[in-house]
């Protein structure tokens, strides 16, 4: 199991692919993001910090999770 938004992270996944298409799908949100003119800049600088704390070359992005075993 994935968890994401836990203390800490063991975890990682590179979304540098497909980064554009996960900003695009939540600015279509407009009620919840649609106030916050930066926020696009701000989430990719955040899953870029992201990208470099899993080890991932420069320009590249990630997405941070809790795995927890169940077997």
């Amino acid at each position: 199991m994935w968890l994401r938004g836990g203390p800490t992270s063991n975890h990682y996944v590179d979304i540098t692919d497909v980064l554009e298409l996960k900003i695009a799908a939540i600015l279509a949100h407009h009620s919840q993001v649609g106030h916050r003119q930066d926020f696009a800049a701000v989430l990719r600088a955040r899953l870029a910090a992201i990208g470099y704390e899993a080890g991932l070359a420069d320009g590249r992005s990630a997405e941070s999770f809790f795995l927890v075993r169940t077997d």
